[in-house]
């Protein structure tokens, strides 16, 4: 049975793919047929998220896909710096009607009522005292 695994460095060394390597990533090539070749994926290494298919692969640290303190919280999670190597930006923030958000930490979530039922005093002439 023959087998070409694309990531690894065979008897010609300059046969060898070293794509993933070289940017530090892993090399995996699912189908080793000699026939099937270039579905070889680079993986990011972690923290950093990210795989692509016979190219280097766009690395991100995304802590909302590897962290689960904004969802655990029922909140939702944004991460605007997803540059690796950083840690500890991404943003909680509570889901309406509550209001508030917190980095890098569950938010404390509280419901104002007056800032939630404002149109509905103004509508009618009222007015709301916050």
């Amino acid at each position: 049975l023959c087998e070409l695994d694309e990531c690894v460095i065979m008897a010609c060394p300059t046969c060898a793919n070293t794509t993933c390597s070289d940017a530090s990533q892993t090399c995996a090539d699912p189908n080793k047929d000699p026939d099937s070749t270039s579905d070889w994926t680079c993986t990011c290494v972690a923290p950093a998220v990210g795989s692509a298919t016979a190219k280097v692969a766009e690395c991100v640290c995304d802590e909302c896909l590897t962290s689960t303190t904004c969802t655990d919280a029922g909140q939702t999670c944004y991460d605007a710096d997803k540059t690796c190597p950083s840690k500890n930006d991404f943003t909680c923030e509570c889901k309406p009607p509550s209001i508030d958000n917190a980095v890098g930490a569950a938010a404390v979530c509280t419901f104002d009522e007056c800032k939630v039922r404002a149109p509905n005093c103004t509508a009618i002439g009222q007015y709301n005292l916050q």
